[in-house]
């Protein structure tokens, strides 16, 4: 079941696809989804997808960015873009859009905010490079860098995963980022956390180190009977 906001993002949409009537397939599935009826949403979800397989790229396009801006109201977008729609429209329909117009960063934002193909990350970077002011792709990227770098870091103090010097690498890539962004609140708060993720990473760094620096002490045959 999806969470209670995420129900009434459903109800939002089932409305507003109402406006088109070439949507109303998706406005039933928004409905039934939103009422936890999932085995005829599915069913109604299919029966909406074979229907755009004749749509001109021009009407595929435009409801994949009206569903993709939808679907940010979500906690979990995959409650309104579960795999179906995902992969049989909205991603082919993404990757035709890089085709016909490679200048353009749109396209490559929703790829990498949909984690597709084998580096997401790459998506999110050509946005940038397209459109620095792609706020979205910007702070796409610090989260998840900073969520990788957090879950790196749960077991500490007892244990570090993976390397923090690679960590470190990537907090300083977020903070680069983050002094391009304009939204100075949101900013401001990464910072923050980035802060603290370093000095956890440098703490463990120079505890590794001190570790490595102690010399071991090596008994004597004349202090230990058992080694003559």
């Amino acid at each position: 079941m999806p969470y209670h906001s995420d129900m009434d993002a459903l109800l939002y949409l089932a409305e507003e696809a109402k406006k088109e009537h070439s949507w109303l397939e998706f406005s039933q599935f928004c409905g039934l989804r939103a009422r936890g009826v999932r085995a005829a949403a599915m069913e109604q979800l299919d029966r909406f997808i074979r229907t755009t397989d004749s749509w001109s790229f021009e009407r595929q396009r435009a409801f994949s960015q009206w569903v993709l801006s939808g679907s940010r109201r979500f906690n979990d977008g995959r409650v309104v873009l579960p795999h179906p729609i995902r992969e049989r429209l909205i991603v082919p329909t993404l990757r035709r859009w890089c085709e016909i117009s490679p200048k353009e960063a749109e396209p490559h934002l929703w790829l990498g905010v949909l984690r597709s193909g084998a580096d997401p990350a790459h998506h999110l970077e050509g946005a940038l490079e397209l459109d620095p002011s792609c706020i979205l792709a910007r702070q796409t990227l610090i989260e998840w860098i900073l969520g990788a770098v957090d879950y790196n870091q749960h077991e500490l103090p007892y244990a570090y995963i993976n390397d923090p010097a690679d960590d470190l690498q990537a907090l300083a890539q977020a903070s680069e980022l983050i002094s391009g962004s304009e939204t100075e609140a949101w900013g401001a708060s990464a910072l923050r956390e980035i802060a603290e993720f370093r000095a956890r990473a440098d703490s463990w760094m120079t505890r590794r180190s001190d570790a490595g620096n102690v010399v071991p002490f090596v008994r004597r045959a004349a202090d230990d009977p058992s080694l003559n």
